[in-house]
């Protein structure tokens, strides 16, 4: 019974968190050219703890088939981080900095650029801005 609840309730995060989210306020956005071993996101609005645990749930379930993540962040209108979610970053860049292979953010402001190689060194092996 414990395994039959655990399965629906990680079923139903999974679709909360990872698939058409409910939360309106939801910043990342799951891209449906995901594929393999690269997950990509559009990012739009401010960054929520919610966010970072549909990224680490997307995250740990490519790594169940592979070693290593592909990221790509598409910026559409990034407007910040809330508060509370600057931990789950910091938590986020030191469990899976090895793990992620190659990140790729496209953008099309100065900031955002200069905040992608500022904080490249942190989530990725090889981070790129475009």
């Amino acid at each position: 019974m414990k395994l039959i609840t655990y399965q629906a309730f990680s079923g139903l995060l999974k679709t909360q968190f990872v698939g058409d989210s409910f939360l309106e306020t939801a910043a990342l956005h799951r891209l449906p050219q995901s594929s393999g071993n690269v997950l990509g996101y559009r990012v739009a609005g401010k960054l929520h703890v919610t966010d970072y645990q549909t990224l680490t749930i997307g995250i740990e379930e490519i790594l169940k088939a592979s070693d290593e993540v592909r990221l790509l962040l598409q910026l559409d209108g990034l407007e910040g981080i809330e508060s509370g979610a600057l931990w789950q970053d910091w938590k986020f860049g030191r469990e899976y900095h090895e793990k992620i292979a190659k990140v790729a953010i496209i953008g099309d402001k100065r900031w955002e650029r200069w905040l992608a190689r500022l904080s490249s060194p942190l989530y990725a092996v090889e981070s790129r801005f475009f």
